[in-house]
Parts: C-alpha cells; sequence; structure tokens
C-alpha cells in the first residue's frame, strides 16, 4: 500500500510539473518569414508633395500581378516582384531617380510604358546594366536575383 501511495504522489507531482512547465513556456512565435520587397526612394505622394503619385499593391496572386502587368499606366515604368509565399507586389514608378532595391529575389516581370523612348536600367551592385527595358509596354521576364538598382529613364 505504501508502494502505491508513493506512485501515485510521484505522479501527481509530475503533473503538476507539467503544467507548470507549460503555463511557463512563452508562446511559440510565428517563425513564417515574411519578404516585403521595397525600394528607395519611392513618391508615394508625388515629388516633394505635388505631381504624379507612384504606387505599391502588395499581395497580388501571379493572375493579378499579370493583369497588373498588362494594365501599366501610360508614362510610368513597371515592377513585379514575388513575396516568397507565392504572391506578388507590383511597383509603379514615374520619376526618373535611381532606386535601391531590398528583397528583390527570384524571378519577376517588368514592362517600360513610358514616354520620350525612355528605356529603363536593371543594374547589378557595380551599377552595370544588366538589363534594358525598351519602352513598347511589352513585360519582359527578369532575374531579380543579380539586381540591386533600377534606373526607370
Amino acid at each position: 500500500m505504501r508502494d502505491l501511495r508513493k506512485i501515485r504522489v510521484l505522479a501527481t507531482a509530475a503533473a503538476v510539473v507539467a503544467l507548470l512547465t507549460a503555463a511557463a513556456s512563452p508562446a511559440r512565435a510565428d517563425t513564417t518569414l515574411e519578404v516585403r520587397p521595397g525600394l528607395s526612394p519611392f513618391f508615394s505622394d508625388g515629388k516633394n508633395g505635388s505631381g504624379p503619385r507612384e504606387y505599391v499593391t502588395r499581395n497580388l496572386s501571379t493572375e493579378a500581378r499579370n493583369q497588373y502587368l498588362r494594365s501599366c499606366r501610360l508614362g510610368y515604368s513597371c515592377y513585379a516582384v514575388g513575396e516568397g509565399d507565392g504572391q506578388h507586389t507590383f511597383f509603379e514608378l514615374y520619376y526618373c531617380d535611381d532606386r535601391n532595391l531590398t528583397n528583390f529575389l527570384g524571378r519577376g516581370a517588368a514592362v517600360n510604358h513610358q514616354r520620350d523612348g525612355a528605356v529603363a536600367h536593371l543594374s547589378d551592385r557595380e551599377s552595370v546594366t544588366q538589363q534594358a527595358i525598351n519602352p513598347d509596354n511589352i513585360p519582359v521576364s527578369v532575374d531579380w536575383d543579380p539586381i540591386w538598382y533600377i534606373h526607370p529613364c
């Protein structure tokens, strides 16, 4: 009888320790990596607060991204990049300022719908042009891995 009581006490103690350990453990953090492509400078309110705006749209499906590429605004160059989860971010750039890129990885696309023959250039870390995008409003495939800068005009 004494052994049975000892076993019950040990079992109860083990259960209490398990409950206390579980209660004291922090909640598990979400380990999903969110990749948010970005670029700078970006003129969401126009340049110096006036003029045409630039746009960014996130979390697009592939079909929605393709529709955006086909609908790049006149006067803009447009760029699509994956977010790492099957979704895409789409940038519509109006101004000719050189842009520094962050989290532009993998395959994507671009289209140039600018006026006056303005060719967009995608450059590597040494600012050497890796791809030129003619202003013909025809989407082209882009490998973003070597690209560090966009020169929109």
